[in-house]
């Protein structure tokens, strides 16, 4: 066994005493606390209560309000270590910088309500309002100018028509209406809606007046009409533009400069629309109505009355406010809705402190019937510290009391504790309460007063496990096994000792400790070797004592298996066009042969959703993000879906020990793994690294395995992409036709030249459009079909050489699909069939922001019967297909957007009806995991 200290540690430990003397802030103390307490925060009672609490259990609570927290001079001279938020969701926006100073400096804070900030407060005169107050009020201001004092029958002449399709019979007209008392005439928008159309209005001059900056005016649709597009156009073309929602009743809008968006196609583009410009109405000079995407195409109607301005009673407030990026807190991507009809009791977990670690059933469990309040949220899961990364993690999320249904199916935390190692928050940690009902806390106090010490015990315990575990969950029978634990300490020296365990059934087969000296704001790690083991399930046990009492404990499964073997029985064969299972008979030697139907999902964890770009793409199978008990509970929920396939990704060898454990418990579940693996596209292909992964996971002998996916959405791309293979083309033409100079005279046209004067690939023209050129294009596409058909070959022998058990097929639909993706060329189903077991289309042109298109599905039929005609009659396994929930800025009012869930219900509807009529086999969504995918600013996942 050895101990080592972490330089990085280190490193944080000297910036912590930079930071402190360069701000010179009091020092900080764990026996001091203020609680904030004020009216215009709400949940005074509960404030009092919790600084009752906390003095119960020795630390000094002291009473402040948001003059206080707004104060960087008071921040600077209080020595408290500890604060808390009796509603975290209502805080002055000016708070958050101090509030995460606070927090670099290694703070605990305490919070009840998320997300934090979620009600951002100004101050206007002297009181605190919140910014959905301010635009509460905002939204009752009616015009006090109208831009058309006197609607007359001229007035539809003076708007201009465009659309994305001409031809459309889109009208605009003046009706008399009775029942908005602010007008008589209204501007109606009739539109055959098929792709966007808009109607504008110029101004010689804005028609604001001197300090007027709100756009009011009333509008109402048809029942199948939700939306209505607004724009304003400045003097110098920028365009500034927002959507506003609808119903069959007049409504009153109201919009701020703030709520317009600049678009990204203004001519100003690159000069206008940086952060904190925004649209200036005293340089309006044109108004725009309409529609676009995401609407559905078809009929629709709009009416819009009283079109004026107003000034802003706000516009000395200023909102422009970003929530902080706090895991498990802020912002409201971090966490999702724990709903009152499925939340039944909760349980608190009590730590132990026996000698012999106990197995995971016999944990000591508190359990109270409970029902989640309204408001109540739970985290999206993160780093829970399972497994040996030596060190690489930075953080630890615990939860504290989890909410479970009648079932005894977990549905989330309704308190947990984090706590961060590193940069940007070292040494800090903050408890979190899921609700800000102060009613429902007051009624269940044991609840918090159990959170409460448990989490004011660590921190004055200082030490704790950022991570304790193996290096992998399953081994091999004679392989070595690393393991090990990182001690963070967050306060002065300690020492103690940390005990490692193997128990199985019941009984402890191996254990022993090793005492730690942990520095003042630094860690250690300590790492060892585990004995060899026979095959079997165990229970590996981490253990850190402080003067002989249990402090922390991380405990996670550990498999030794026999090294695995593909079967007959485990392969899936294509015959007759089909994917085919063969099923054993008692009676018989020869196996049944049974058709077999790819149902799954493009599968990711749940505890990627949102998270930010840089962790999101260190992907769930790394081993700092994988977590084996999460991962159990999802494939439970895919079989009770009833779904028999997943469709992963294999990116690097680090993921090669989390990819076995994967596998073997999809074996363990019925379901087999369709594998994307990196470095085996076609036109970018590494033999060497494609060895290494697949001999690194063992993936030939993997009887989850059902085949490989090789390339993800290949493409060509456009002419100056494609240009890379000039020369190739070339060599062919003279293969083909002997000399290049031949091929033209065949074709009767001539091909581009380069700045040599050498012949180049045809330009995107040539092959987006029919003209004198067709000959050349035909030709040029048989090119790519050869060369990639080349290409392929060599990938799927060496493939073949390395694992000859399992299928090889490639996602052929970038952009979406067939439809709408031309320019950027994506390879034909025909190129390199012959070389694949199977096609693989992709469905997103199917209906991905609008409902299902009838027409488009017909059209897809289509596509099932074509790639099935590309590949002489092998299996059409659809690759992708989905609906996101919404798409843009995320608010947790998406979870209850009812139309559009059920817009996703149907589009998966259609999508199995096609497959059932055109007898595909597969159908693989995009993608399990519900919840906000931060870079794509989407959700399209299956479950929450």
């Amino acid at each position: 066994m050895r101990q080592k200290s972490v330089a990085l540690s280190m490193l944080v430990a000297i910036g912590l005493a930079f930071t402190c003397e360069s701000e010179a802030v009091a020092v900080r103390t764990l026996k001091q606390a203020v609680v904030v307490r004020d009216g215009a925060m709400g949940n005074t009672k509960l404030a009092t209560q919790l600084a009752v609490e906390l003095r119960k259990q020795g630390v000094q609570a002291e009473l402040v309000t948001f003059n206080e927290i707004v104060d960087p001079n008071w921040w600077q001279q209080t020595k408290s270590g500890i604060v808390v938020l009796p509603n975290a969701k209502r805080l002055p926006a000016e708070a958050k910088e101090p509030l995460l100073d606070f927090l670099r400096q290694g703070g605990k804070l305490i919070t009840f309500g998320a997300p934090m900030f979620a009600e951002p407060m100004f101050k206007a005169g002297r009181e605190w309002v919140s910014r959905q107050e301010i635009e509460e009020l905002r939204k009752r201001i009616e015009p006090q100018k109208f831009l058309f004092e006197r609607l007359d029958e001229n007035e539809p002449r003076r708007w201009q028509h465009h659309a994305s399709h001409p031809d459309v019979p889109d009208r605009l007209s003046l009706k008399p209406i009775r029942d908005l008392r602010v007008a008589r005439h209204a501007l109606r928008m009739d539109f055959d809606l098929k792709g966007w159309s808009i109607f504008t209005r110029t101004f010689d001059q804005s028609p604001f007046p001197q300090g007027h900056t709100l756009t009011c005016f009333w509008a109402k649709g048809a029942p199948q009409t939700k939306s209505l597009l607004v724009e304003w156009r400045e003097a110098d073309g920028t365009r500034w533009f927002t959507h506003v929602p609808l119903t069959t009743e007049w409504r009153l809008i109201v919009l701020a400069p703030k709520d317009f968006v600049f678009r990204a196609d203004s001519p100003t583009r690159g000069k206008r629309g940086f952060a904190g410009d925004r649209f200036n109405p005293q340089n309006a000079r044109m108004l725009v109505l309409g529609m676009e995407a995401p609407m559905p195409q078809g009929n629709h109607t709009i009416w819009v009355a009283g079109i004026g301005t107003a000034p802003d009673p706000f516009g000395d407030v200023v909102i422009d406010f970003a929530p902080p990026v706090l895991e498990a807190l802020s912002p409201a991507y971090k966490l999702y809705p724990l709903r009152r009809d499925e939340g039944r009791r909760a349980q608190d977990e009590v730590k132990r402190e026996s000698e012999v670690p106990a197995e995971p059933e016999s944990s000591a469990v508190v359990r109270q019937e409970i029902r989640p309040p309204k408001d109540a949220v739970a985290p999206i899961p993160r780093w829970r510290g399972l497994g040996f990364t030596n060190g690489e993690r930075t953080m630890r999320w615990m939860p504290l009391t989890v909410i479970a249904d009648d079932e005894g199916v977990e549905r989330g935390a309704l308190a947990w504790l984090v706590r961060s190692s590193l940069l940007p928050y070292p040494n800090a940690s903050w408890l979190v309460f899921g609700s800000a009902d102060e009613t429902f806390w007051l009624q269940n106090w044991r609840l918090v007063q159990n959170a409460l010490q448990q989490a004011v015990t660590q921190w004055r315990n200082g030490v704790w496990m950022l991570e304790a575990g193996t290096d992998r969950f399953t081994a091999y029978v004679g392989e070595q096994t690393k393991l090990g634990a990182v001690i963070v300490n967050d306060a002065e020296a300690k020492e103690g000792s940390v005990r490692f365990a193997v128990v199985r059934n019941g009984k402890v087969v191996h254990e022993w400790s090793e005492k730690v000296k942990v520095g003042e704001r630094s860690s250690v790690t300590v790492v060892g070797e585990l004995p060899q083991l026979p095959a079997g399930k165990f229970t590996f046990v981490a253990q850190l004592l402080l003067d002989g009492q249990v402090i922390d404990e991380l405990r996670h499964e550990f498999v030794v298996a026999e090294r695995p073997k593909v079967t007959e029985a485990d392969k899936i064969i294509v015959k007759d066009g089909h994917f085919v299972i063969r099923v054993p008979r008692p009676a018989s030697p020869v196996p049944e042969e049974r058709r077999w139907f790819a149902f799954g999902v493009n599968f990711w964890l749940r505890y990627v959703a949102g998270k930010e770009p840089t962790d999101y793409y260190r992907h769930w199978l790394d081993p700092t993000n994988y977590d084996p008990e999460l991962v159990e509970q999802d494939l439970q929920i895919l079989r009770k879906m009833g779904m028999n396939c997943v469709s992963i990704q294999y990116t690097d060898l680090r993921q090669a020990m989390p990819l076995r454990d994967f596998l073997r418990r999809c074996h363990e579940h019925g379901i087999k793994v369709n594998l994307f693996i990196a470095s085996a596209h076609p036109l970018h292909f590494q033999p060497d690294l494609v060895r290494q992964l697949i001999e690194a996971a063992d993936l030939a002998n993997q009887p989850a395995m059902f085949a490989y996916d090789i390339a993800w959405e290949p493409r060509w791309g456009n002419y100056d992409e494609r240009r890379r293979h000039d020369a190739e083309w070339r060599e062919w033409l003279i293969e083909q036709y002997g000399s290049v100079e031949n091929a033209e005279r065949d074709w009767n046209f001539q091909l581009p030249r380069d700045e040599n004067g050498n012949p180049t690939v045809p330009k995107d023209e040539h092959l987006l459009n029919d003209g004198e050129w067709r000959v050349m294009a035909a030709a040029y596409r048989r090119f790519l079909d050869d060369f990639i058909s080349r290409k392929y070959r060599q990938v799927c022998r060496l493939i073949r050489q390395l694992d000859p058990n399992h299928l090889i097929g490639a996602r052929t639909g970038f952009g979406g699909g067939p439809f709408g993706a031309e320019g950027a060329f994506p390879f034909d189903h025909t190129a390199g069939a012959k070389h694949l077991d199977f096609l693989s289309p992709e469905g997103w042109n199917l209906g991905w922001l609008g409902k299902a298109d009838g027409t488009q599905f017909a059209r897809a039929t289509f596509i099932t019967a074509y790639a099935r005609w590309a590949g002489k009659g092998k299996p059409v396994f659809w690759a992708e297909f989905g609906l996101t929930l919404r798409h843009g800025e995320f608010s947790l009012d998406w979870y209850d957007d009812t139309e559009r869930l059920q817009a996703q219900a149907q589009l998966y509807d259609a999508i199995y009806r096609l497959i059932e009529i055109s007898d595909a086999d597969g159908a693989m969504a995009w993608w399990f995991p519900g919840g906000y995918r931060v870079d794509e600013r989407s959700d399209f996942g299956i479950v929450n």
